[in-house]
C-alpha cells in the first residue's frame, strides 16, 4: 500500500452523477443548418412551435417556422413573464388539439419553462389549471433512467434567446398570479431532449435581458459552489462557468453584435446547469428569487442580481473557503467575492438593490414568510431556521 499517496488523497463525497434524458447540445452552430437533421433523427413529424409576443413576428422564428415546413403544424407564442399556469394549460391545449409529436421552444426562461410544463399537462390530459396542483414542489426520483411511462410523454427541442439555463433542467418555475407564488414542477422527460445554441438566435434580444440573465447563470454556479451539496465535478463546471461569465458579458456589453462573444456566455451557461447532474443544487438566491418573482413581478435575471451579492455577503462565514474559488473565478484578486461579484453587475448597468426593482420594504415579511416554503433553503450552508433570517438578509440587500 502506497501511504504516501493515499496520506494525500481528496476526500470524496459520496453521492451519484446522473445521466439525463437530454440527448444532445449543440453549440456555436446556426438553427437552420442544424434543425431538418435532428427532427430527422428524432423522428419528428408535427412541430409545434412555443414561443411569446416580442417573438411571434421576429425574423429568428420566420425562419425557424419556414425550416420547419410541412412539419410545422401551429405554434402558440402567448407565454408572459414567470410562465403562469394559464399560459401552460392554453399552450397544452393547442398542442394537444394539433396532434404534435414534439415541441419546440423558442424563447428565454419563461418560454422555455412553460412549454417544460406543458409536457405534465398533455401526459395527464389537464385542461384546468388547479389539476396541476398534485405535482407542485413534488420531485419524483431522478436517477438516471427513463421512467416506465417514458413512452407516453412528448418530448421539448429548446431553442434558447437568452441565458437564463431553463433548457437544462428537468424542473420547470410555473407562477400562480393569484396567490403570488412561483411553484416547481418536476419529471425527468421534462428535460429537452436536444438544445440548439445558436448565438445569433440571441441578436434580437435587448442587452439588458441578455446581461441580466448571464448574472442568473452566473447565479446558478455561484450557488451550486456555496451549496451544502457541492462536489469536486460541480466546482469544476462552475468556476469554469464563472470565468466565461465573468469575460463575456462585459464585453459583449462593448461589442453587442460580437457572436464569438455570445457563444461563449451561451457556453459558460451551459456549464453553470452543468453541476446539477452531479447533485449539486442552488439554495438561498434562487428561493429568493422565485419570491421576487412571482410576487414583486421582478424580472428573471434581475433577482439574481440583487440577490446573488447580497447572498455572499449574508453567508460569508459559512462559506469562507467556497467563496475563495468564486473570487478567483471573477479575478477579484483581494476583493471579496460579494463585493466583487456587486462591481460586476453594476458595471453592467444593472440593478444591484432590492428598491431599485420595485420592491417595497414594508413588504419583506410577507416575502420571507413565502420564501420558508421554498426547499431550495435546504441546501444552503448556513442554517435558514426562521423568516427573520431571510428578512435579515432581505435588508443587506435593500
Amino acid at each position: 500500500m502506497n501511504t504516501t499517496a493515499s496520506a494525500h488523497a481528496l476526500t470524496l463525497p459520496a453521492g451519484m452523477h446522473r445521466y439525463t434524458q437530454m440527448e444532445r447540445v449543440f453549440h456555436g452552430r446556426a438553427v437552420a443548418q442544424l434543425l431538418p437533421g435532428e427532427l430527422d433523427l428524432i423522428n419528428a413529424r408535427r412541430v409545434f412551435v412555443i414561443s411569446n409576443r416580442s417573438l411571434a413576428g421576429s425574423d429568428a422564428l420566420k425562419e425557424i417556422i419556414a425550416t420547419l415546413g410541412e412539419r410545422h403544424v401551429g405554434q402558440y407564442t402567448g407565454v408572459t413573464a414567470h410562465s403562469p399556469r394559464a399560459c401552460v394549460i392554453e399552450g397544452a391545449l393547442q398542442a394537444r388539439q394539433a396532434s404534435a409529436d414534439l415541441l419546440l421552444a423558442v424563447g428565454g426562461g419563461s418560454v422555455i419553462d412553460a412549454a417544460k410544463a406543458m409536457l405534465m399537462a398533455i401526459r395527464y390530459g389537464y385542461e384546468r389549471s388547479a389539476q396541476l396542483d398534485p405535482h407542485a414542489n413534488q420531485r419524483p426520483p431522478e436517477s438516471g433512467h427513463a421512467p416506465e411511462d417514458a413512452s407516453r410523454w412528448l418530448r421539448v427541442l429548446a431553442i434558447p434567446t437568452t441565458l437564463s439555463g431553463a433548457e437544462f433542467a428537468s424542473a420547470a418555475g410555473i407562477s400562480d398570479p393569484a396567490r403570488g407564488m412561483k411553484e416547481g414542477f418536476m419529471n425527468p422527460m421534462m428535460m429537452p431532449i436536444s438544445v440548439i445554441m445558436d448565438p445569433a438566435m440571441t441578436l434580437a434580444t435587448p442587452l439588458r435581458l441578455m446581461l441580466a440573465t448571464g448574472i442568473k447563470a452566473m447565479d446558478h454556479a455561484v450557488e451550486r459552489i456555496t451549496s451544502s451539496t457541492a462536489n469536486p465535478f460541480s466546482d469544476a463546471v462552475s468556476t469554469l462557468a464563472i470565468r466565461l461569465l465573468a469575460q463575456a458579458l462585459p464585453g459583449l456589453q462593448r461589442s453587442p453584435d460580437d457572436l464569438q462573444l455570445r457563444a461563449q456566455a451561451q457556453y459558460g451557461m451551459f456549464m453553470s446547469l452543468a453541476g446539477s447532474a452531479s447533485g449539486a443544487a442552488s439554495n438561498v438566491s434562487h428561493a429568493v428569487g422565485h419570491v421576487l418573482g412571482a410576487h414583486a413581478h421582478v424580472p428573471h435575471g434581475e433577482t439574481s442580481c440583487v440577490m446573488s451579492p447580497a447572498v455572499l455577503r449574508w453567508n460569508l462565514a459559512y462559506t469562507a473557503d467556497r467563496q475563495s474559488m468564486i473570487r478567483q473565478a471573477l479575478g477579484a484578486g483581494d476583493t471579496s467575492a460579494g463585493e466583487a461579484l456587486e462591481t460586476l453587475v453594476s458595471g453592467l448597468g444593472l440593478p444591484v438593490r432590492l428598491r431599485q426593482v420595485g420592491v417595497r420594504r414594508e413588504d419583506f415579511a410577507l416575502i420571507a414568510a413565502k420564501t420558508m416554503h421554498e426547499g431550495l433553503l435546504r441546501n444552503s450552508r448556513r442554517p435558514v431556521q426562521s423568516p427573520a433570517d431571510i428578512e435579515a438578509l432581505l435588508e443587506l440587500a435593500w
